[in-house]
């Protein structure tokens, strides 16, 4: 069994969705199995040079059944890292 959680950002389009992916991949380890693109926006409500993702994020462990206090110290180091490397503010 896996959990997954979401994280939704805005973020410069300077960055492009594979470089944050790459930037979730790298600092999930080791549980993360997998990181997709869910939604993509681009209007009116977000700034100019800016875009709004949310991905999709799936962990796993082959040995056990994951809790949450196994994955909330992974998906918040995820978080910090975005905010660090990316400036990304994030919306969940």
């Amino acid at each position: 069994p896996y959990m997954e959680r979401d994280i939704a950002l805005i973020h410069s389009k300077k960055y492009s969705s594979s470089e944050i992916m790459n930037l979730i991949k790298k600092s999930g380890r080791p549980l993360l199995e997998k990181v997709e693109l869910i939604d993509r926006y681009e209007g009116s409500s977000i700034p100019e040079n800016a875009i709004s993702q949310a991905f999709r994020i799936r962990y796993r462990d082959i040995k056990k059944t994951l809790a949450d206090e196994d994955i909330n110290p992974i998906h918040e180091k995820i978080r910090n890292v975005l905010k660090e490397k990316i400036k990304a503010d994030l919306r969940s």
